[in-house]
C-alpha cells in the first residue's frame, strides 16, 4: 500500500511538477517562462526565415505554387507571434507558456497541411510533421501533462487528415510513423523536462544559499542591498525600517552565543511572520535587521514597527525567568517620499535608529 501510494505521488509530480514538489515548482515558474520566452522568438525568427526563403521559392514558381498557401499561413502567423513576443509578453509574462502553445499548435497545423492537403506527392511521407513532432520536447520547458496532451491532440489531428487525402500506398504508414513519433516525443517530454527542472531547480537552490543568512535563513546583507536598491530603482515607493537589538552583547556575554544564535533566529521569525512575502527582510550584520515594506508610507511602516516590536516582546515572554531584562529592540523609521534613492533612505532609517538609541531604547523613531 505504502509503496503504491509513493509511485501514485512521485508519477504525479512527475506529469504536473516535472519530479519536483508543488511548492519548487512555483518558485522556479518565473524562470522557465524567461526560458520559454527566448525559445519562442527564437523559434517564431526561425519560422520567419523558413516562410519567407519557401514562399518566395514558390512564387518564382522553384517549388509547386500549391506550396505557397501553406507557406504564406507560415510566414504571417510567424510575424504575428514574434510582434506578440517582442511586445505584449515583456509587460504581460504570465501568458508566455500561452502564446509558445498557440505558436507550436499553428506550427503543426502548417505541417499537417504541408504532409496532407498540400503535399505536392500524396504517396510522399510527411517528412516535416515527424521533424516536428521530434524536436518539441526540444523546444518547450513545461510539465508532461500539457506538452503530452498537445502530442496527443496533433497526432490524432494528423492521423484524421492522413486516413483522408494521403494515398492507400503511404497511409498507414504515415499513421505508423506518427504514432511512433507522438510515443518517443512523449517519453523525451518526460526526460528532459525532468532534467530541466532538476536544473532549474538547483540554480534557485544555490541562489538561495549564497543570498540566505545561514543562522536566520533571511536575506544577507549584499542581497538586501540589491534588491531594495533595484526596487527603488523602478520608481516604487516603500518604507525602510532598521531594527537593532537593544543591549545584545550583554545577552552574549551573559548567557552564551549559543543563546544570542537562538534569539537571533526566534527575532527573524517574528519580523517574517509580521511582514508580506512582498517586502525585502535581511539580516544586516550582528544583531541589526533590515526590512523593506513595499507600497507603504511612513505612518504605515510605524504601525508595522510597533507590530514587529509587540511580537518579540511576547516571543521572549517565556524567557524572562531566567534573564533579568527583557529582550527589547529599537527601531528606526523613514520612507522613500522623502529620500527617494536607496542611499538616502538607508542613511535616513539610520539616524532614526540611533536617535531611537540616545532617547533610551526599546522605541520607535522616524526621520523629522
Amino acid at each position: 500500500m505504502g509503496k503504491n501510494f509513493l509511485n501514485k505521488n512521485a508519477l504525479r509530480r512527475l506529469f504536473f511538477y516535472g519530479g519536483l514538489s508543488k511548492n519548487i515548482y512555483i518558485e522556479i515558474k518565473p524562470r522557465i517562462a524567461m526560458a520559454n520566452f527566448e525559445t519562442l522568438k527564437r523559434t517564431a525568427t526561425f519560422c520567419i526565415v523558413y516562410g519567407m526563403i519557401y514562399t518566395i521559392c514558390a512564387v518564382a514558381g522553384i517549388f509547386a505554387r500549391a506550396l505557397l498557401i501553406p507557406y504564406l499561413y507560415l510566414l504571417i502567423f510567424s510575424v504575428a507571434f514574434y510582434t506578440i513576443s517582442i511586445t505584449v509578453l515583456k509587460k504581460h509574462k504570465k501568458i508566455i507558456l500561452v502564446i509558445f502553445y498557440l505558436l507550436l499548435v499553428n506550427i503543426f497545423v502548417f505541417s499537417i497541411l504541408l504532409g496532407t492537403v498540400f503535399a505536392f506527392n500524396a504517396s510522399a511521407t510527411a517528412v516535416t510533421f515527424h521533424v516536428f513532432l521530434f524536436a518539441l520536447p526540444f523546444l518547450i520547458v513545461d510539465v508532461p501533462i500539457r506538452s503530452d496532451l498537445l502530442i496527443f491532440g496533433v497526432v490524432a489531428l494528423f492521423c484524421f487528415f492522413a486516413m483522408k487525402y494521403k494515398d492507400a500506398s503511404i497511409r498507414m504508414s504515415d499513421v505508423s510513423n506518427a504514432i511512433s513519433f507522438g510515443i518517443l516525443s512523449c517519453v523525451l517530454s518526460w526526460v528532459f523536462s525532468r532534467r530541466f527542472m532538476q536544473q532549474y531547480a538547483n540554480q534557485l537552490f544555490i541562489e538561495k544559499e549564497r543570498d540566505t543568512d545561514g543562522l536566520t535563513r533571511l536575506l544577507t546583507k549584499n542581497a538586501s542591498n540589491i534588491l531594495m536598491e533595484a526596487y527603488l530603482n523602478s520608481g516604487a515607493y516603500g518604507c525602510c525600517l532598521i531594527l537593532d537589538l537593544d543591549n545584545f552583547k550583554a545577552i552574549n556575554d551573559r548567557f552564551g552565543h549559543l543563546y544570542g544564535d537562538e534569539v537571533l533566529k526566534r527575532i527573524g521569525k517574528c519580523i517574517v511572520n509580521n511582514t508580506r512575502r512582498v517586502d525585502i527582510v535581511g539580516r544586516f550584520g550582528g544583531d541589526e535587521f533590515i526590512i523593506l515594506l513595499t507600497d507603504t508610507n511612513v505612518h504605515e511602516g510605524i504601525k508595522k514597527a510597533y507590530i514587529i516590536m509587540a511580537a518579540i516582546k511576547k516571543e521572549f515572554e517565556r524567557d524572562a525567568a531566567h534573564i533579568e531584562k527583557p529582550i527589547t529592540c529599537s527601531i528606526g523609521v523613514a520612507d522613500s517620499m522623502r529620500h527617494q534613492s536607496y542611499e538616502q533612505l538607508f542613511n535616513a532609517a539610520d539616524k532614526a535608529l540611533y536617535k531611537a538609541k540616545n532617547a533610551g531604547k526599546n522605541r520607535v523613531e522616524k526621520t523629522e
